[in-house]
């Protein structure tokens, strides 16, 4: 399956006029090696952004916890001491 195989068989550009029932039709009537790997990429895609999601997550309570004093921040003298 090309990467590209929505575009090759000229469907608008998804979020124009393609629903998702449209979408889902024209994926069904691929063959099933073609639907396998386009599962596996939407579930990687899907994963991806959850993990994203957590890490940004994470970021943000942690400055959170330094701008409410709850966690002391490095000096630059420290950040750069903890590169070596």
């Amino acid at each position: 399956m090309s990467d590209n195989w929505l575009a090759e068989s000229d469907a608008p550009a998804y979020g124009h006029s393609m629903s998702t029932q449209k979408i889902a039709e024209a994926v069904m009537s691929l063959p099933e090696k073609d639907r396998l790997d386009l599962a596996r990429r939407i579930v990687t895609d899907v994963l991806a952004e959850r993990e994203i999601s957590a890490q940004i997550a994470r970021a943000v309570g942690g400055i959170e916890d330094v701008v409410a004093g709850r966690v002391r921040g490095l000096s630059e003298e420290e950040f750069r001491d903890a590169l070596k």
